[in-house]
């Protein structure tokens, strides 16, 4: 489990809110990689 420090920084590099955050990982799971084709893949902006 991440901690808040964790959250936080993820949303920031990925440029989305906490439950977006989640979202992602929820689908894609916990690899970066993966989250971040995931949020390009729903078109959420930010993800690198």
């Amino acid at each position: 489990m991440l901690s808040q420090i964790d959250v936080d920084y993820w949303c920031q590099i990925f440029h989305v809110s906490p439950a977006q955050l989640r979202e992602a990982v929820h689908h894609a799971g916990h690899q970066a990689i993966e989250v971040s084709r995931y949020l390009r893949t729903q078109g959420i902006t930010g993800a690198e």
